[in-house]
């Protein structure tokens, strides 16, 4: 267990900022506050969003057009410029996280980040219910604010993102994404690149087609198919040419045996790697070193 009384004061004391696509965010505080009987806070507004989670007891809030209490278990959100008042009833003692922050906005319209930020702004202050763990990622958020282990800063401002985010899917249930995300460019040359990194990665081993097919999840047709139509030749060879790069690097570069070469990268036998070295060089390892 922890003082969350201590906690939230090292979690307010943190500066902490992060992006979206080019949307930044700047946190103005992240803290716990306890209120006693007959809390109240008069008229006020923000230039920043106010996320008000209720972790225990309850509180109300007075608008312009009516108001409402929130309960354990419920949030609500303060668009910049909303004007309201916060109060406990007496004998009514509450436990509330807020998390309060500034959105500099990007001027691209169809991203995720602008959709987040158009709901958390056009939100109207009321209580929804935490329905997707906001109350919960608070807590880890204090914890790590105590005991500060290594990585907490990072952690912390993780959460104060996945808050965010998880609030706007709160608000907004039904609605599904219709927006650009990136994505690979195409499946075929992202499996490509792929196949080309694990074949660099284990350059100095026997890679077999089939050990290649099981790493990328495809059959060994599917995958000579992918290698063809990237780089016109098969996947056995595609292999052989890393190989003879690599030999070609070596020669060049090192001192090493040509049959040291060989053996170093997975040739049977240097007779092979000369064979291959003269079809994909068109001259002997020999020639070359020469």
């Amino acid at each position: 267990m922890f003082d969350i009384v201590k906690a939230s004061q090292n979690l307010e004391d943190l500066e902490l900022h992060f992006e979206y696509e080019g949307m930044a965010v700047f946190v103005q505080w992240f803290r716990a506050a306890t209120f006693k009987n007959d809390h109240f806070i008069e008229w006020h507004n923000h230039s920043f969003f106010e996320l008000h989670i209720i972790k225990e007891g309850m509180t109300g809030v007075r608008l312009d057009d009516g108001g409402f209490k929130a309960c354990a278990g419920d949030f609500y959100i303060n668009a910049p410029g909303v004007y309201h008042e916060q109060f406990t009833d007496e004998g009514s003692p509450a436990l509330e996280y807020c998390l309060s922050f500034n959105i500099v906005p990007n001027r691209i319209s169809n991203t995720e980040a602008a959709v987040l930020f158009h709901i958390l702004k056009e939100t109207p202050c009321k209580p929804f219910k935490d329905n997707h763990g906001m109350t919960a990622l608070f807590d880890i958020a204090l914890e790590e604010a105590y005991f500060k282990r290594a990585g907490f800063y990072n952690k912390i401002r993780n959460i104060a993102s996945m808050i965010l985010i998880n609030t706007a899917q709160c608000i907004s249930e039904m609605q599904t994404s219709d927006y650009e995300v990136p994505l690979k460019s195409s499946k075929g040359d992202f499996r490509f690149a792929q196949i080309e990194k694990f074949i660099s990665d284990n350059i100095t081993s026997a890679i077999t087609v089939k050990q290649l097919s099981d790493y990328i999840h495809l059959s060994e047709k599917q995958l000579t198919r992918i290698v063809r139509k990237n780089a016109g030749i098969c996947t056995k060879d595609l292999i052989i040419r890393y190989k003879i790069r690599e030999a070609t690097e070596l020669i060049k570069n090192s001192s090493l045996a040509l049959k040291e070469i060989s053996g170093a990268l997975g040739f049977s036998s240097e007779f092979y790697f000369s064979q291959y070295f003269k079809k994909f060089n068109g001259c002997s390892p020999s020639s070359l070193r020469k």
